[in-house]
């Protein structure tokens, strides 16, 4: 058994000058009488003066503390047993550059988590993992998460019926599945909070409350309301994956994956602004759900030639593919051909006209996917809402709903 402490710390210091000086600007134009002459672009005969020198500083460190206990025994020759515990805490102050808001108040994040291992004869693995964290970035009972994982492997090479073999020599297939946590949630920080301004004013996108007895004017802008609900977002992750070395020399490696993300934060998209608030102002939640799935693929092969001369090739492919199952997304009227544009459809999913490129109407010939002349706008009978399609615009697919 072994333990070891370590504190790290991570430091930064940004100075800067900056100086500005007015100066009178012309530009060089041809006049009625067709001559070029300098007209006065900006500023006047007072504009040209001394330099003005502005110098601006930031600062900010990070500190990280862990401690871990490790534990490794061998029982017998077949029983091999591990342990972990790790504690950490992460400490930061933010420097100027920081895109949050609140950027004068230190993080803290706070941590524990633990992993068990055992192996039997090389040939049955297995692990646990957990963690036990906590943020600030919620509500001090929604603050901590448990996230445990799970994982398996069975080394097929080092059964009886393969351990010789000179074609497989090595066979590995392995599982796992767990659950990870994420509090990065935007620029902003502390949403469980509502956002209020005791000094407000008129504004058409906030409600301005009005209160006579407040010295300060009785104007209360409440800018955002907070959600004391808001909590980890949650990743369930699966991996199912094969490890195949045949001829001692070349392997591949095959990985599928499953990811649901759940409690993903969002703004909320079916609340109207008839109940009383523009949208922006309402407190996120915590209802998006996003799933991804695909595979990962590497074939290699690595050869010793002689001890001052090998080669080593690795050929790798990917692919993924996600879909937001929940977006808290209203529907568009039925006359849309896709009445939803996030929910069932991939992050980011591009929208846009689909150009025909069939056969142009009047030549016969394959498609350009634009029209050529006033006949073939003619002959097509199409109708833009967009406009007037002209010889050389493009020819638009018509998947309206009727």
């Amino acid at each position: 058994m072994t333990t070891r402490g370590q504190i790290s710390f991570n430091g930064r210091a940004r100075s800067s000058t900056h100086a500005n000086r007015e100066y009178i600007r012309y530009k060089y134009l041809k006049n009625k009488e067709n001559e070029y002459v300098y007209v006065l672009d900006d500023g006047d005969d007072d504009s040209e003066g001394p330099i003005s020198l502005g110098k601006s500083t930031s600062s900010g460190y990070f500190i990280n503390m862990q401690w871990q206990l490790n534990y490794s025994r061998v029982f017998g020759d077949k029983h091999r047993v591990g342990g972990l515990f790790l504690a950490q805490r992460d400490y930061k102050e933010a420097s100027e550059d920081d895109p949050v808001t609140d950027k004068y108040l230190p993080f803290n994040v706070i941590g524990f988590s633990g992993r068990a291992s055992y192996s039997y004869a090389d040939r049955y693995l297995a692990e646990v993992n957990m963690g036990y964290n906590g943020s600030e970035q919620f509500l001090p009972k929604k603050r901590f998460g448990f996230f445990p994982a799970f994982s398996a492997g069975w080394v097929a090479s080092n059964e009886k019926f393969l351990r010789d073999s000179k074609v497989i020599t090595n066979l590995k297939l392995r599982a796992s599945y767990g659950k990870v946590g994420n509090d990065k949630i935007g620029n902003n920080r502390f949403l469980y909070l509502d956002d209020i301004n005791t000094n407000g004013g008129f504004n058409d996108d906030v409600l301005i409350l009005h209160i006579p007895s407040l010295g300060h004017g009785g104007k209360i802008e409440e800018r955002a309301l907070g959600n004391p609900n808001i909590t980890w977002e949650i990743a369930r992750k699966q991996n199912y994956a094969i490890d195949l070395g045949f001829f001692r020399d070349f392997s591949l490696s095959f990985d599928y994956f499953i990811e649901n993300r759940e409690q993903i934060l969002i703004q909320r998209g079916i609340v109207p602004d008839l109940q009383g608030r523009p949208q922006h102002t309402l407190p996120k939640v915590n209802m998006g759900k996003v799933e991804n799935k695909g595979f990962e693929l590497e074939l290699g092969y690595n050869k010793l030639f002689k001890p001052d001369f090998s080669m080593n090739v690795r050929l790798n492919m990917g692919y993924n593919k996600n879909k937001v199952k929940e977006a808290d997304e209203p529907y568009l009227s039925e006359d849309y051909a896709h009445r939803q544009r996030m929910t069932g459809y991939a992050l980011g999913q591009n929208w846009g006209y689909q150009i025909d490129y069939s056969k142009d109407k009047s030549s016969g010939r394959d498609g350009s996917g634009f029209f050529n002349s006033k006949e073939d706008i003619e002959q097509s009978g199409l109708k833009y809402e967009i406009g007037t399609p002209l010889p050389g615009d493009f020819i638009y697919v018509d998947i309206s709903v009727h």
